[in-house]
């Protein structure tokens, strides 16, 4: 019975983080505007050597 009732409540909880998830972005507005990488403006002379490879 503990192992059903641990399944039910990790369940709860994930449900309850996309709830949290889904009301921050209905009030603050979601994030489809930010880039995290944008392939079309990135150059090769734009990257700087890292760690050994001087």
């Amino acid at each position: 019975m503990a192992d059903i009732a641990f399944i039910a409540i990790t369940i709860a909880f994930f449900v309850l983080c996309a709830g949290v998830v889904r009301l921050c972005d209905r009030v603050i507005g979601p994030d489809s505007d930010h880039v995290l990488v944008d392939d079309e403006h990135v150059d090769a002379t734009d990257a700087e050597p890292v760690g050994a490879a001087r």
